[in-house]
């Protein structure tokens, strides 16, 4: 299959509107074994989308158009393409009943000019919207218009909003497509943290020297690096033996491949029975924050504290105003005690405490920026690391989390083996 996917919103030419839709389609289509070949990102305007649209459908199996459903001016997407297929549009009463329906149960008044979106395309399926007014369309008849040329088409439109998108498309898009092109080639993804790329890389090269046929790809994302195996459909078993073996060459960093470290570092807690905690200084909620985007941790989860002043790691976490002044709010000895404190306040088996120097001022010659001491705890045992995390304020909060999180990992692995 072929698929094509044009971006349409000036506001994302702008920067004023980060681009995830296109990453989301990519991911999904992925898991099938199939790809985005091209996206072109457009602004709102006719000319922009006609001639987007025609130059996709020249190639594309399926065109895919985010963006441009909504009620307002500038929103011309359904307008535009129902234009260049040939196809007139239609008031479709059960839209507009939906969308009063929408606006009623939220106790909004509603404005007469969001059933501008109630107007579609003859002959284009609806795309269920259960998070907005906008429905999604599916044009199948795209063959039939001139700018196909005969040739077996498919357009799909859908709203740019992710709430509303990523519903739409892997709940209603996503099993047309897999009915529609069923994948020719299977994937094994697997997660891995605590390793630099290159070293990862290393290691699976050595491990896949009699598989030939197989496709290895690496991606680095925010806490960890995706290694995706990829073979036809026909080596299937072949896929299976080579991917044991990769996993046993990386065991010691395999993750969760969906929620990374994070929830690897959950579901190590919650095969023993344990709970965690966490105490931040310079990460201030990042590490929780993290935890907590996964649904489902409460029951391993019991809370954090953001100890950013040192008055606050003396009264909450019970560090000794002796061990600050001594060594200083940034040291291994503040860091014990802050996630021995955490243990004692929260009561719980595992935690982590960070304490360190995000930038870009407040670092010394012995005390660089990037600098952190972390300490973690594990039913009664605790431990401290020093890292340095050079570059900016982010790039050290980020870094340092990672740190943490496979720390404590670490630890947990080694008191339970």
């Amino acid at each position: 299959m072929k698929c094509e996917v044009i971006c349409i919103g000036t506001e994302i030419l702008l920067g004023t509107t980060i681009n995830t839709n296109l990453s989301y389609v990519g991911l999904q289509l992925d898991e099938i074994g199939h790809t985005v070949e091209r996206e072109v990102c457009i602004p709102d305007t006719p000319d922009a989308i006609g001639e987007s649209l025609h130059a996709a459908l020249t190639r594309a199996d399926v065109v895919i158009t985010i963006g441009g459903l909504g009620p307002t001016i500038d929103d011309m997407t359904r307008e535009i393409i129902a234009e260049k297929l040939g196809m007139q549009l239609e008031f479709r009463q059960d839209i507009a009943d939906h969308i009063r329906s929408y606006f009623g149960q939220r106790n909004i008044e509603m404005p007469e000019s969001v059933l501008k979106q109630a107007y579609l395309p003859d002959g284009a399926e609806v795309i269920p919207n259960d998070f907005g007014t906008a429905p999604g369309l599916w044009c199948d008849r795209v063959h039939d218009s001139p700018v196909a040329g005969g040739n077996r088409r498919f357009v799909v439109m859908l709203p740019g909003p992710p709430r509303e998108f990523n519903p739409m498309f892997s709940n209603y898009v996503m099993p047309r497509i897999r009915e529609l092109f069923p994948p020719a080639v299977r994937r094994v993804h697997l997660g891995v943290s605590g390793i630099g790329e290159s070293s990862i890389e290393t290691l699976v090269d050595q491990t896949l020297t009699r598989f030939a046929e197989l496709d290895v790809a690496y991606c680095v994302r925010r806490d960890k690096v995706d290694v995706r195996l990829t073979a036809p459909l026909s080596n299937d078993q072949q896929l299976e033996i080579a991917a044991d073996q990769v996993r046993d060459a990386l065991a010691p960093y395999l993750v969760d491949p969906e929620h990374g470290i994070v929830g690897s570092v959950c579901q190590a807690v919650r095969d023993q029975g344990w709970t965690l905690g966490i105490a931040e200084s310079c990460t201030g909620g990042e590490i929780a924050r993290r935890i907590t985007d996964i649904a489902g941790v409460s029951d391993v989860f019991k809370g954090s504290f953001v100890t950013y002043a040192n008055a606050v790691k003396i009264e909450l976490l019970g560090v000794s105003s002796e061990t600050i002044n001594t060594h200083g709010a940034v040291s291994a000895e503040t860091a014990h005690e802050m996630v021995r404190g955490l243990s004692e306040r929260l009561q719980v088996d595992t935690g982590i405490a960070v304490t360190g120097i995000a930038g870009p001022s407040g670092g010394t010659a012995d005390k660089p920026v990037g600098r952190a001491f972390i300490g973690t705890i594990v039913d009664g045992d605790s431990r401290v690391q020093r890292y340095d995390h050079p570059g900016d304020r982010k790039r050290m909060r980020d870094r340092t989390t990672l740190s943490a999180l496979n720390q404590l990992l670490r630890h947990i692995q080694a008191k339970t083996k």
